[in-house]
């Protein structure tokens, strides 16, 4: 408690107070009266942002919104929604080789050991990613019309179906044959399919042994006549287009039992060797070619 100051001592001082001062402004009350309330001052980012959207910043939002969802191809749908397999992967989450890395990223989509840059898997010693076709200067890759043909690789319909070969699905899995991994559902991968039974994959039959699969090579037998030519019987008409029914369908598409299964590809009896291509007593002709040979050679005597 502060005691009495005595005469001629000066009383101490009061601490100075630093006066805090609010402004105010009139606010209505219900009643008419008008109450003075603190106000606040509005910054000009406040009042920016309380401004209302103009037309041009509504442009503006709607413009950046549309950036963000790109369609290349224009087929409304996004790209990375994008699945060209239909196997419910978005392409851009595709991963052949299951390392984790996305292949769009991926160096070796496959993961055997050889930059994608670097792959040959027809062994003409040029790199896929350079395969040019009709030699127009446009790789493959970014070709639309890789054959130069003038029909484009999305129209090309090689055995004349009426379906796209990029549309093509031979066991109606709904997975295009060019990404199916069993084009036929029979359960053995493509890539491990040996139609006859010679234990050597189809993918990597190599008739004339020149190191060109024959399912890249244009000369299979390697004789010097392009396998598109090649005409056996010598009737001047290629094998590739005999239609021995003039049915309009190539004898090598002839499906006479409907069950999907070209005539030439049926094995009745499941031993992995065509019927066109049994040769039961084992001397290189075969069976069917032995029959049809016995009909013409009794016919003729």
């Amino acid at each position: 408690m502060q005691g009495k100051v005595k005469a001629g001592e000066k009383a101490d001082k009061e601490p100075k107070v630093k006066k805090r001062i609010i402004k105010t402004y009139p606010v209505a009350e219900e009643d008419g009266k008008e109450s003075q309330k603190p106000a606040h001052k509005t910054s000009e980012k406040q009042k920016r942002s309380l401004k209302p959207e103009s037309s041009n910043d509504k442009k503006a939002t709607q413009k950046n919104n549309e950036k963000m969802v790109t369609d290349t191809d224009g087929d409304g749908i996004p790209d990375d929604e994008e699945d060209s397999d239909g196997d419910g992967i978005p392409d851009v989450e595709e991963d052949q080789d299951g390392d984790g890395i996305p292949d769009i990223y991926d160096n070796d989509d496959d993961g055997d050991g050889i930059p994608d840059a670097e792959e040959d898997s027809d062994g003409d010693g040029i790199p896929d990613m350079e395969e040019d076709q009709d030699g127009d200067g446009i790789p493959d890759i970014y070709d639309d019309d890789d054959n130069g043909d003038g029909i484009p690789d999305t129209e090309e319909d090689s055995d004349g179906d009426g379906i796209p070969d990029v549309e093509e699905d031979q066991d109606g899995d709904g997975i295009p044959d060019i990404y199916d991994n069993d084009d036929d559902g029979d359960g053995i991968p493509d890539d491990k399919e040996d139609s006859d039974g010679d234990g050597v994959p189809d993918m990597e039959e190599d008739q004339d042994g020149d190191g060109i699969p024959d399912i890249y090579d244009d000369d299979d037998d390697g004789d010097g006549i392009p396998d598109t030519e090649e005409d056996s019987d010598g009737d001047g008409v290629p094998d590739a287009e005999e239609d021995s029914d003039g049915d309009g369908i190539p004898d090598a598409e002839e499906d006479s039992d409907g069950d999907g299964i070209p005539d030439a590809e049926e094995d009745s009896d499941g031993d992995g060797i065509p019927d066109v291509e049994e040769d039961e007593d084992g001397d290189g002709v075969p069976d069917m070619t032995e029959k049809a040979m016995s009909k013409v050679i009794s016919y003729n005597s």
